[in-house]
C-alpha cells in the first residue's frame, strides 16, 4: 500500500494526506482540494500522522518537506509508517537561492537542503540512502535544481544468543543483526 504525504491536487498513493485543502498560495497552480476529486484523502498534519508503525510498503513526499517547521520531525514520520521506501522529492538549496535572484519569486519555502543533509539522517534512521541531484540550466550555467531521494530501511532481526556475563555465568542476550 502506497501512502503519499502532501498530495496536493496529483495524488499518487492509495491514501493520500493533505493539510490544506485550499490553496494558501504556496503550491505553483490555483487550486482547492476540495473541488479537485482526490480519492482517500486525510486532512492531517506530516508531521503527526495518523497511521500505524510499517503499516505502508511505500511513502512518497513531495514538495512538502521544505515547507514545514521541523523537517527531523517529518523524516522521522515517514520513516516510522514505512515498511519498506520512501520517496522524497524537493528543491535543492541553491535551485532556491537562483529562483530568487532571478525571478524574484518565493514559494514559502523555509527549509533548504542538500545531498549531504539526506545522506546524514537517512542513516541516522538507519536507512540506505540514495540521492539523485537534478540540474538544469545551459551547459555552462548549470546549477542542482531539485533532489530526488530514495530510502530503504535497513530490517534489523534479534535473536536470542547465549553468552558468558561477568560472573562466568552462560546468560541469554538479544542480538540484532542486519539483513
Amino acid at each position: 500500500m502506497i501512502l503519499d504525504v502532501g498530495c496536493g491536487y496529483i495524488p499518487r498513493g492509495d491514501i493520500n494526506t493533505e493539510l490544506f485543502l485550499k490553496d494558501v498560495g504556496h503550491r505553483m497552480h490555483d487550486s482547492n482540494l476540495k473541488k479537485v476529486r482526490v480519492n482517500n484523502l486525510i486532512n492531517c498534519d506530516a508531521q503527526y500522522l495518523p497511521f500505524k508503525d510499517n503499516c505502508f510498503d511505500k511513502v512518497i513526499c513531495s514538495h512538502v518537506i521544505e515547507h514545514v517547521k521541523n523537517p527531523f520531525l517529518l523524516l522521522k514520520e515517514l520513516i516510522r509508517v514505512s515498511s519498506d521506501m520512501i520517496n522524497i522529492e524537493c528543491p535543492h538549496r541553491l535551485s532556491d537561492t537562483m529562483l530568487k535572484l532571478i525571478r524574484k519569486q518565493q514559494y514559502g519555502h523555509i527549509n533548504y537542503f542538500t545531498k549531504k543533509w539526506f545522506l546524514n539522517y537517512g542513516r541516522k534512521y538507519n536507512c540506505y540512502v540514495v540521492v539523485k541531484v537534478i540540474f538544469r540550466g545551459l551547459i555552462l550555467l548549470c546549477f542542482p535544481h531539485e533532489i530526488h531521494v530514495f530510502m530503504k530501511k535497513i530490517k534489523v532481526q534479534k535473536r536470542a544468543i547465549k553468552t558468558v556475563c561477568e560472573r562466568g555465568k552462560v546468560c541469554l542476550a538479544l542480538e540484532t543483526e542486519k539483513c
